[in-house]
């Protein structure tokens, strides 16, 4: 809200900015509070200004700062019991008034995130309150983004008027999450995003514990997609405008758009068909997202075609674009693929190890029709149908990373597969009940092991499709309804090390936009994963069954420090190789502080223990 308005009539009319004389005719208003025994007396909270406080009903306003540390303002309340005592809401932490918002002290001991936001007042006790977290998804504050992995937000509460507080939130969970994508490489490591606006969330230790991402591309996440040769670069598709497609270098950290440079790859055949207006704001729905896993430099991207969307897109059609220097520059490759057709180019699958061979598959989410698989053995530059046996209803594709010459499609009709890179389909659905599979995830170790998400819950094979079995314990399953607990696809993914299951249900079959809940099954420890970290021309190596992360050499102090997650009922077992110009002896090995049983080896110690999320890993 810009500035403070009043009515006296009911709000038939509306007096200019109050605000305008002191804080000028743009200044942002956050937060209005009401004195509770006194209503002429208010106090505003502003975005960019501090606070201002007026005893004439917002006639005269004077700024009232003092003892701030911020001047991001965010929400500000009376105590009903004792309207002397006023509490504010800050970008920086909590503060605190006991003369009416005259001065202000802080009180924020005990926040693990200090951003935050709303808060309410004990009316019994006004030293009893509870203050929520929030992320700039977009900004509240004009001049400030506030990008990043935020780690402690919640609910908190304070019995002592703010001098202390504690995290109060047990039981209340996330529950509009709709897409979610493990890393390729990393184990543990996941991303996920929720429904619009509400932002995306990451974890390395399976779920035991999350980051917030409060990323720009936060409103409608679709598909996030990784480098397989840089595990800290990623890409996320979106339908939010200007961020339709963004890019991380520092593993979602910060994010950057790459939109316009879709714009600039639109064909000249695109153009000439009049599926490009440019005279509109540049505005795309993508989704289909992918990175070659053998050349890091290719990306793919595919768009999505709805004649009756509310969105205003300038290119109509479903559109395939390609970059072959990481997402510098794009270009549409559509030759042979119907760009016409209205429909979701939803999953993009490129072959493991040559990244001229890629399937784009069509789907009717958020769209019209599916055409099933389209192909290239050239890089993009002719497509062919490959749909043969295929049932073209298609909801999800998945390639065998070993035999990539071995296909599994989601249908309408159940799962096909295909052995011979998708020149011809067969039916492989037996032991599956329900019809149509929403979504499908293969095992990246062992890729005979599948798993389909069906309206009856979701079954798996051991065998490559042959026979399905279902694996519902303690699954909240909600019945066969065309409203099942699953109904698109990435809510059904495996982990890296194949030993992590995830599982987003919807919570009732009655409603579509009821909330959807994340499950996981753990099946044990993982095979060992090798990482390998260069310091100063050294190479240190971990090999680990761990996820590994910011490792760190500290010359001064002659150790090593880096951080080991992993869910908990799994163990970390873990030998490191440090070169002696490094460190040149190794003594031992702590974890969150305390002495581990190790085994020494000349330059390598070897330990185990056991995960519980994050833990921090010493060697000396």
């Amino acid at each position: 809200m810009t500035g403070v308005r009043a009515s006296y009539d009911g709000g038939s009319t509306w007096t200019t900015n109050l605000l305008a004389g002191v804080a000028g005719d743009r200044s942002q208003v956050l937060g209005l509070a009401f004195h509770p025994e006194k209503p002429i007396r208010l106090l505003a909270a502003t975005a960019e200004d501090g606070v201002y406080r007026s005893n004439d009903g917002g006639q005269v306003w004077v700024q009232s700062n003092i003892g701030l540390g911020t001047d991001r303002i965010h929400a500000v309340a009376f105590a009903p019991n004792n309207p002397e005592v006023v509490y504010l809401t800050t970008h920086l932490g909590i503060y605190r008034s006991d003369d009416g918002g005259s001065t202000w002290e802080p009180r924020s001991n005990g926040l693990a995130y200090q951003f935050v936001h709303a808060i309410a007042i004990d009316p019994r006790d006004s030293d009893i309150a509870y203050v929520g977290t929030a992320s700039e998804l977009h900004t509240l504050h004009p001049t400030h983004k506030q990008q990043g992995l935020h780690r402690g937000e919640g609910i908190y509460k304070t019995l002592d008027g703010g001098r202390t507080w504690v995290l109060s939130d047990a039981g209340i969970e996330e529950d509009n999450l709709v897409v979610m994508t493990p890393h390729p490489r990393l184990p543990f490591e996941l991303w996920t995003g929720a429904t619009a606006g509400r932002g995306g969330f990451t974890t390395t230790d399976a779920g035991d514990s999350w980051l917030f991402s409060a990323n720009i591309a936060a409103h409608y996440p679709m598909v996030f997609a990784y480098s397989h040769s840089f595990p800290t670069i990623q890409y996320l598709s979106s339908l939010y405008v200007s961020n339709e497609l963004v890019r991380s270098t520092d593993n979602g950290v910060t994010w950057h758009s790459l939109t316009t440079r879709l714009q600039q790859g639109v064909s000249e055949t695109s153009r000439e068909k009049g599926l490009f207006d440019p005279n509109k704001r540049w505005h795309v729905h993508t989704h289909g997202l992918a990175v070659a896993p053998s050349d890091s430099n290719i990306v793919y991207a595919g768009t999505i075609s709805h004649p009756t969307t509310r969105e205003q897109y300038n290119l109509d059609g479903a559109h395939i674009f390609k970059s072959s220097n990481g997402g510098n520059t794009f270009e549409e490759v559509d030759n042979g693929f119907p760009t016409e057709t209205q429909t979701s180019i939803n999953a993009i699958v490129i072959h493991p190890t040559d990244p001229n061979i890629v399937y784009v598959m069509t789907s009717r989410f958020e769209s019209v029709k599916a055409i099933g698989v389209y192909k290239t053995v050239n890089g993009g530059q002719l497509w062919q149908p490959v749909n043969d046996g295929l049932n073209l209803e298609t909801n999800d594709l998945q390639i065998d990373p070993a035999d990539p010459e071995t296909l599994y499609a989601a249908t309408v009709a159940g799962v096909y597969k295909s052995i011979n890179g998708g020149r011809l389909w067969k039916e492989s659905s037996k032991g599956l009940v329900g019809g149509e599979v929403k979504d499908l995830a293969i095992d990246p170790v062992n890729p005979l092991i599948l798993y389909a998400a069906t309206y009856n819950g979701v079954f798996r094979t051991k065998n490559g499709g042959e026979i399905w079995y279902p694996v519902n314990l303690d699954l909240p399953i909600i019945g066969s309804g065309r409203m099942g607990g699953f109904d698109h696809d990435r809510v059904l993914e495996v982990d890296a090390t194949g030993k992590v299951v995830y599982a987003i249900i919807r919570a009732t079959d009655k409603d579509r936009f009821a909330g959807r809940l994340l499950y996981r099954a753990v099946l044990g420890t993982p095979d060992p994963v090798i990482y390998e970290f260069e310091v100063n021309g050294e190479t240190i190596n971990v090999q680990s069954t761990s996820h590994i992360s910011n490792l760190f050499v500290d010359l001064v102090d002659r150790e090593i420090r880096f951080t080991v997650a992993g869910p908990e009922g799994t163990v970390s077992r873990t030998t490191v190789t440090v070169p002696q110009k490094v460190l040149s002896e190794l003594t031992s090995a702590i974890v969150d502080g305390k002495d581990l049983s190790v085994q020494i080896a000349g330059t390598s110690v070897s330990f185990e223990f056991p995960h519980n999320g994050q833990r921090q890993v010493t060697i000396r």
